[in-house]
């Protein structure tokens, strides 16, 4: 569930962004490089931040591989994107022809900034664990 509740953030924060500006900016349809550079850079954000909290309260290896499969997935739903809003309707063959280049690209979006994030809130909550004092045992 952890897993799935990412997924849709991401992915809808950066198709509301992407689009969204886009649409905005250039009423006839074409594509806006600004939008979609602000969608990247906020799915790597949203990536860092997220997995920075998960680093402090979670063990590192649990919250790589989630950040590992959610990188999984949302490159796979990045790799539609090209064909939201087309005149044509979703091709697969297409969908399949871009995600080998499209896929590794959005995941790499997510899992680099969430690998660093992760291993930032590993060592603060390492560190904040280690520096609160040891309650002395109560004698009995």
């Amino acid at each position: 569930m952890k897993v799935l509740l990412r997924v849709v953030v991401v992915v809808l924060l950066a198709a509301a962004v992407g689009f969204g500006l886009s649409a905005l900016s250039d009423p006839s349809g074409g594509a806006d490089i600004g939008a979609g550079v602000l969608a990247f850079a906020l799915v790597v954000l949203v990536s860092f931040v997220w997995s920075l909290l998960d680093g402090r309260r979670a063990g590192l290896g649990r919250v790589l591989l989630r950040w590992l499969l959610v990188a999984v997935l949302v490159g796979a739903f990045l790799a539609a994107f090209p064909q939201i809003g087309s005149d044509t309707s979703f091709d697969l063959q297409v969908y399949l022809g871009d995600l080998p280049e499209s896929g590794p690209f959005g995941a790499a979006l997510v899992f680099v900034p969430a690998l660093v994030g992760a291993l930032i809130g590993r060592l603060i909550g390492g560190r904040r664990a280690r520096t609160e004092p040891v309650a002395a045992p109560a004698d009995a």
